[in-house]
């Protein structure tokens, strides 16, 4: 299994949505959370199903998530 980094300011922009979801309903940004958890445990597992972006470094966009 691959190791993932998440970098400082997508740790920034995960508490923050993870905020606002919660804002919205209680448990929601726990859901949030959850979802990106599952796609980073997915992109360990299958590094290489996350798009080359800048030389070595891969992204991946989460699917929709909506109240």
């Amino acid at each position: 299994m691959h190791q993932s980094i998440i970098m400082p300011l997508a740790i920034e922009d995960i508490n923050k949505a993870f905020a606002w979801y919660e804002s919205k309903r209680l448990g929601l940004g726990d859901e949030f959370i959850d979802l990106v958890m599952e796609s980073v445990e997915l992109l360990c597992s299958h590094p290489r199903i996350a798009a080359v972006r800048y030389d070595d470094t891969r992204t991946f966009v989460l699917k929709d998530f909506r109240l």
